[in-house]
């Protein structure tokens, strides 16, 4: 765990939007999201991609499950102090590449939520 905390606390999962459809010759090769090693990303970690729902008519929130994705080999951001100093693998980087393993549509703006998110709205 490399003293990272992966627990299951919903407060303390790593948490962050796509940041942006990654395209090549408009064919989708990816996702990319502004997180790292600093954050404990790993070749194994998977994240749920969730979007936010607002109903008005409760004023509440729920998350809708979308997709499941994992982190591309080599393709992890080492955003640690002084990495770039240090020539790490990755520093050069400026985002984490991931790549859809499960589920739909993934959009910018949706979030990632590091294994399972227990807000989820479970499909009727």
């Amino acid at each position: 765990m490399g003293g990272y905390y992966t627990g299951e606390y919903e407060d303390f999962k790593v948490k962050t939007p796509v940041f942006s459809v990654l395209e090549d010759k408009g064919r989708i090769v990816g996702y990319a999201a502004k997180i790292g090693l600093k954050e404990g990303v790993q070749e194994s970690s998977k994240f749920q991609v969730v979007q936010r729902v607002y109903h008005a008519d409760t004023q509440s929130t729920t998350y809708k499950y979308v997709a499941t994705v994992q982190p591309v080999k080599k393709m992890i951001w080492d955003n640690r102090y002084n990495a770039v100093l240090e020539q790490a693998e990755g520093a050069e980087l400026n985002y984490t590449t991931f790549r859809k393993v499960a589920g739909g549509e993934i959009l910018p703006g949706m979030l990632l939520v590091e294994g399972k998110f227990s807000k989820v709205e479970q499909a009727k």
